[in-house]
């Protein structure tokens, strides 16, 4: 269960009886959350593990698998480990985009910074980084901020009717943002429903709406769930 301070109380007294009952079975339950929320069920848990931010050599090591086919100098490393702060998905994010928009260069079979480029212009926040990701991404940038209006998971079927987009158009965004690695799909008996692969990648797509365009589509969920009722 992941981002348990997204909880709503509902969902908290659910998974409170869920572990109250889980000594009738074999159950493990694994449960993620921000420092500054406190679980009603806290003592109840087995294990609590506070994770730490990445040491520089985790970070080194997560640096070097997502280049994949070179290495890295330390210049590089540097630069890189110094703004993520050992944030893994930060760490990710930045590797990433200084490869794919070319501020790196090879040599020796060595990945550097290409000081050529004008740096000035690499995000220097998470959120930068990860709004600079949806940027080009066309007519599926908008649909992810229509999804992020729904809820980090959303059903297809809900997407579908709030977008207003032809079904074929929705796929193909859809398509993209699973291949830009930005959504995750959860095959259920009810219809596909979609994940952000992260909290923080649904937020930089909400934020990045405009307020007229937030209302809009709030006004159009709350149709619907009317029409549900």
């Amino acid at each position: 269960m992941e981002d348990l301070h997204w909880m709503d109380l509902a969902s908290q007294e659910l998974t409170r009886q869920l572990i109250q009952r889980s000594g009738e079975a074999s159950l493990l339950l694994v449960q993620t959350t921000r420092p500054l929320f406190t679980p009603p069920w806290q003592e109840q848990l087995q294990a609590y593990i506070q994770l730490s931010p990445l040491d520089p050599i985790y970070t080194r090591k997560l640096i070097l698998r997502l280049l994949e086919k070179y290495t890295a100098d330390e210049g590089l490393i540097q630069y890189i480990s110094d703004r993520a702060d050992g944030v893994p998905l930060f760490v990710e994010e930045l590797t990433l985009m200084l490869q794919k928009r070319n501020y790196l260069k090879v040599k020796n079979e060595t990945y550097s910074l290409d000081t050529t480029q004008d740096l000035q212009k690499i995000p220097v926040r998470l959120k930068d980084l990860l709004s600079a990701r949806l940027a080009p991404l066309g007519t599926a940038k908008e649909t992810a901020q229509i999804a992020a209006a729904i809820g980090r998971e959303f059903r297809y079927q809900t997407l579908l009717e709030v977008a207003w987009l032809d079904e074929s158009i929705l796929q193909a965004d859809i398509q993209k943002l699973m291949e830009a690695n930005l959504i995750i799909q959860r095959r259920r008996v009810d219809g596909d429903s979609y994940i952000f692969r992260h909290a923080l990648i649904r937020d930089a797509a909400y934020d990045g709406m405009t307020v007229p365009k937030r209302k809009e589509v709030q006004l159009l969920l709350e149709k619907l769930a009317r029409t549900n009722a």
